[in-house]
């Protein structure tokens, strides 16, 4: 709840240090019922109980929130980008999954896959 910048980069420092074959980063999501949830309402941090509102008038437009009291969602969302980038997106890291193909097909599945998420990150 009340990570800031520096312990963010001390996060994602420990994650590349680590020999990780994968990484699964998430933005923090209060649920209810959990001992997060309840600490947010407590603390103030949520106006008012989303989720009994939610369960009490279903709406599609409804989005669960995050909850970082020093970013906001559209910085938390750069960051969550960023620390994806940062791991699969390092030399080593490329190098090492292009040792382990053993086929054309598995080379060009991997290009294209690359290519793909180099669009998604990049092309704007």
């Amino acid at each position: 709840l009340d990570e800031g910048r520096g312990e963010y980069q001390e996060t994602l420092d420990l994650m590349l240090s680590l020999p990780m074959d994968y990484a699964h980063i998430s933005i923090c999501t209060p649920f209810p019922e959990t001992d997060i949830y309840k600490e947010v309402l407590e603390s103030g941090l949520f106006e008012r109980d989303i989720w009994k509102e939610f369960a009490a008038d279903p709406t599609t437009s409804f989005r669960p929130r995050f909850i970082n009291q020093h970013f906001t969602d559209q910085e938390l969302h750069s960051m969550l980008k960023q620390a994806y980038g940062s791991f699969y997106q390092r030399p080593s890291y490329i190098l090492w999954r292009l040792s382990k193909v053993r086929s054309v097909s598995e080379l060009i599945q991997k290009g294209v896959m690359g290519l793909k998420l180099f669009k998604e990150n990049y092309a704007h």
